[in-house]
């Protein structure tokens, strides 16, 4: 007699709650096994200590390199100018001056610099404070001479060597002989120093000179794999008594030569104290200081200064800044180089590093990447076109191949139109790999001042895909606006604290390994201040597959 067929149970549903990926973007772990509160996708979001936040937008800060109008200056024969420059020209350096309070920042063009400290019309181009320049891959940095004057010092390796002295642009005092060819200057120890473009050759001033003789420093015999010097710089090296500063020279080649001392002229005050390897420089503005530490970013990746005089070039990717993305970062710097200059710009009180990718002159889209700069996670933000960077006292501005500047994180669009906020998990197998998953519904959950309008979705067997974005929620945010609000009938700090948004929503997807998905369209007036905590999914397991 057989026994009777056991009715089927029905399988009950399992939930699984993937925190907020605080680590980052993740492009260098094991696909099956990957640690947890990672992400396959981030873009549009900022990785915090706790979360993850949906990044701010870009606004119209200036105009420089689209040339609209004559210009009224009895100096300056502006139709000629305009005839030339009718088309937009991409701005290529962003320089600060900050003497005693008195801040100053430009912008500059392959043919003048403009003064954009403050832009009574961002439509309006100011008048250019230098003109009739030949070069555009502009270097500063600020220097105080003998007599306590304070300059900026700027070179591009074509134009002669221009200073600001906080009121105005020359090329005096001069430096004996022709400066047109130093393409990178950079202070160390009370003398400026710089790159003759094209050679192996370093020149330097006399102590807390600004002008004057400049004696050549020849650098030919120390380099091994040839190439030419592309940029100098400080850097802080821990001699076992505590950091001792050194002068830090750098190949295109991708060697660095270490030097301590304070006269290169005499042998008894300035020492080799060796040369490294960290990976080919991305370009001259490709590094940026990192509390003493300097950061190189290379086609191997970002790395410190610190583990190359450590480690073997071959080990220096693991300790590299850049790790958590290494492959992304790898893809980006083989079909970028020829694009473009990459610039770095380091933003301590958002704790944030941006690396600025070039589009120029390719069909490349407009990105950059951001990395938190306590926690080491990264991300990507899409839709900013990061030619070059520049701090202005807390405001991060950026040139792009358009003739703007435009202030980055301040609002809740780019400079109009809406982005979207994507995110991907790391993929899970959910503790059966064999059996196939089915996931039922999800729930993100937000801490929010306004409704998000979220999409969730899930993606399945290691392929981070979304959907087409959904459309932006209503702007509820204007209240928070400066200058929005109604007397009598706003409340100050309206909408000021966050609340929690969780909903329950359906989505289907099938398969071996699930990575939950988020979008949020932001486009609305106030800057948003949305972070995401978590996601939950509602899933099946299915039967094994063999």
């Amino acid at each position: 007699m057989r026994a009777p067929a056991r009715p089927k149970q029905a399988r009950l549903s399992k939930t699984k709650t993937f925190p907020a990926p605080r680590r980052g973007w993740v492009r260098n772990e094991n696909l099956v096994k990957p640690g947890a509160e990672g992400a396959s996708v981030l873009d549009n979001f900022f990785p915090t200590a706790t979360g993850v936040r949906i990044r701010r937008g870009y606004e119209h800060y200036a105009t420089v390199g689209v040339i609209t109008a004559p210009f009224a200056s009895d100096a300056f024969d502006a139709d000629a100018f305009a005839a030339t420059d009718s088309d937009p020209t991409t701005i290529t350096a962003i320089m600060t001056y900050n003497a005693g309070g008195a801040a100053k920042v430009f912008a500059a063009t392959s043919s003048y610099i403009s003064d954009i400290t403050s832009v009574a019309d961002p439509d309006v181009p100011p008048t250019p404070d230098v003109t009739g320049l030949g070069g555009d891959d502009w270097v500063s940095t600020q220097f105080q001479n003998s007599g306590g004057d304070i300059y900026l010092v700027a070179v591009n390796g074509v134009d002669d060597r221009h200073l600001f002295d906080g009121s105005s642009w020359a090329t005096t005092p001069a430096i004996t002989g022709t400066t047109a060819l130093f393409s990178h200057v950079w202070a160390y120890k009370k003398r400026l120093f710089f790159v003759e473009k094209n050679t192996m050759s370093a020149w330097y001033l006399a102590v807390d000179a600004i002008g004057g003789a400049a004696t050549e420093f020849p650098l030919g015999g120390v380099f091994r794999l040839g190439g030419s010097l592309l940029f100098g710089a400080t850097w802080s090296l821990d001699s076992g008594i505590g950091l001792t500063d050194t002068c830090v020279f750098v190949t295109t080649e991708g060697e660095v030569a270490v030097y301590e001392g304070t006269n290169p002229g005499d042998a008894a005050e300035w020492a080799l104290k060796g040369v490294y390897r960290i990976g080919r420089p991305l370009s001259k503005r490709a590094h940026t200081k990192a509390g003493g530490d300097l950061a190189v970013a290379t086609d191997a990746g970002l790395v410190p200064i610190s583990q190359a005089v450590q480690k073997d070039q071959a080990a220096l990717s693991a300790s590299a800044i850049s790790y958590p993305i290494e492959e992304e970062w790898k893809y980006e710097a083989l079909r970028r180089r020829a694009s473009g200059s990459w610039s770095l710009e380091m933003w301590p009180t958002q704790q944030m590093m941006i690396v600025g990718l070039p589009t120029y002159g390719t069909s490349l889209d407009p990105v950059c990447l951001v990395v938190n700069i306590r926690t080491g996670a990264w991300a990507r933000y899409t839709g900013w076109d990061t030619q070059c960077l520049g701090l202005y006292g807390d405001r991060m501005l950026f040139g792009s191949a358009d003739g703007c500047i435009y202030e980055a994180e301040v609002t809740g669009s780019d400079n109009g139109v809406p982005y979207t906020a994507t995110y991907i998990g790391l993929f899970e197998d959910m503790g059966a790999l064999a059996a196939y998953k089915t996931v039922h519904l999800s729930r993100p959950t937000f801490l929010t001042l306004a409704e998000t309008n979220a999409q969730a979705f899930v993606a399945v067997d290691y392929v981070p895909t979304a959907p087409n974005a959904p459309d932006a929620a209503a702007d509820s945010g204007s209240a928070s606006v400066w200058g929005t609000g109604v007397w009598g009938t706003s409340t100050w700090g309206e909408s000021a604290t966050q609340y929690r948004e969780a909903k329950w929503v359906p989505v289907y997807g099938t398969g071996f390994a699930i990575a939950p998905g988020v979008q949020v369209t932001i486009g609305s007036v106030a800057a948003p201040d949305t972070d995401l905590v978590s996601t939950d999914l509602q899933y099946e397991i299915g039967e094994t597959v063999l």
